[in-house]
């Protein structure tokens, strides 16, 4: 998910393991897909061959709203909420981070970005979020639309290794006179592999390496 103007990334985070979770061993795509324990950690190396680490660490509010508080090398650079089960399941962003020429720019978005759990393949969802930021002492708007396209389930290997049952969703990011598309792929019991700006290197899930 990315904001039309500053084409935002939503580096939802995380990767996976191998096994599958549905009746008969057909995936589905669950809550298993954004592991979000505290100390969870995320080793990725970025689009300009940087190194990031992303951990799970307690809670912060945002907006009103008790989020799973997510560190980037040291610094509150994302703020997300899981809710398994019912209509409104899902992964939900409130918060991210990104620089900006020589500042760090932390909007929250109303509603939150949601990645829908439990969608059938070529299922869409559309997004249309409002985004509220601070830049130079003053209070900025913006807004973010588009869709997402869940394409099911994919083996693939980055260098944390081989997984299989991996989630591919398909974003078409509306921005004035075009249309921005890019890709992301979860694993289940492990998150973001991949979306085109990070990539895994390593993660520790659950108390155990996954390298």
């Amino acid at each position: 998910m990315r904001n039309a103007l500053l084409l935002l990334a939503l580096a939802l985070l995380l990767a996976c393991s191998s096994s599958s979770n549905g009746p008969e061993n057909n995936p589905e795509f669950t809550a298993a897909y954004f592991p979000v324990s505290d100390g969870d950690t995320w080793f990725y190396t970025n689009s300009e061959s940087e190194k990031i680490e992303r951990r799970i660490d307690g809670d912060t509010i945002i907006n009103g709203f008790t989020c799973i508080r997510v560190i980037e090398n040291g610094s509150t650079a994302e703020a997300w909420r899981l809710i398994e089960d019912g209509d409104s399941a899902g992964f939900y962003v409130h918060m991210l981070s990104f620089v900006f020429g020589s500042d760090t720019i932390k909007p929250y978005f109303e509603p939150p970005l949601r990645i829908p759990l439990n969608m059938q393949v070529g299922e869409e969802y559309n997004y249309n979020s409002d985004l509220f930021y601070e830049f130079g002492g003053q209070m900025y708007s913006d807004s973010t639309k588009g869709k997402l396209v869940f394409e099911g389930f994919i083996d693939k290997t980055v260098p944390a290794g081989g997984f299989a049952d991996v989630a591919r969703i398909h974003y078409y990011d509306y921005v004035p006179d075009d249309t921005i598309q890019y890709l992301e792929y979860y694993a289940p019991d492990v998150g973001l592999l991949d979306n085109e700006l990070y990539i895994l290197d390593s993660a520790f899930i659950n108390g155990e390496w996954i390298r």
